[in-house]
């Protein structure tokens, strides 16, 4: 696996794979889904919950918790060569 593959599944790597298109993401994401019944991970730009709304405080915080967990799993395989 080169610099530019995907740890999770040797695809190309960039942003939007990573933390969308990946099998991974992809599994987080719909366990979110089954947990609050409203679809979250297609991509950033098309979210329409990055408001600054009380109404979507919590979906927002479910949302950057699962980016976290992703990138911190992400970085443990890369750069520890573990998980």
């Amino acid at each position: 696996m080169d610099d530019s593959s995907c740890n999770f599944c040797s695809k190309s790597d960039s942003v939007q794979h990573v933390f969308f298109d990946c099998v991974v993401a992809k599994q987080c994401w719909c366990m979110i889904y089954n947990v609050v019944n409203v679809k979250v991970g297609d991509n950033l730009i098309e979210r329409k919950f990055w408001l600054s709304n009380k109404k979507h405080g919590t979906l927002n915080i479910i949302t950057f918790v699962v980016l976290w967990g992703i990138w911190k799993l992400r970085n443990e395989i890369y750069f520890q060569k573990t998980a």
